[in-house]
């Protein structure tokens, strides 16, 4: 940075964009180098960043905000393996259930089953079946 005590120096600093080495040459009157560095309009902001500090924090940002895209995406993912493995055992648990209530009752009762459990498994296949084709229709995410 040019020396502050100066306002003639020409001495050299650093810019962050390019990496170049230059000379402020202030014109007359015009004060400190770094005011007229400012007067050239070569700074981006007037907070002090170069060009190039911005547009690296811009890269920080883009790269934070692709990383946060890419854990969601696989929380995503892990969830929807989740769901899957949930509606597999879902599905296994309800006809193991069916399969098990049938043996029960032909283990009871052979070839010969009284009418009220037939008319109550029957009641229920049909609720359970308009229940689940009501639910289906109904879905959100169709």
């Amino acid at each position: 940075m040019a020396d502050q005590k100066n306002p003639n120096s020409t001495r050299p600093f650093r810019v962050m964009s390019g990496g170049d080495t230059a000379k402020l040459t202030p014109s007359a009157g015009s004060g400190s180098s770094l005011s007229s560095h400012r007067a050239s309009g070569e700074s981006s902001s007037s907070s002090g960043q170069t060009a190039g500090m911005i547009a690296r924090r811009r890269d920080i940002e883009r790269r934070r905000r692709d990383a946060k895209r890419e854990k969601e995406r696989e929380a995503e993912e892990v969830a929807e393996g989740w769901h899957r493995v949930l509606k597999a055992l879902v599905f296994i648990l309800v006809f193991g259930g069916i399969g098990y209530a049938y043996w029960r009752v032909q283990a009871a009762y052979g070839n010969q089953w009284p009418m009220m459990p037939v008319w109550i498994m029957m009641a229920t296949f049909l609720f359970g079946g308009l229940a689940l084709m009501i639910w289906y229709v109904t879905k959100p995410d169709l």
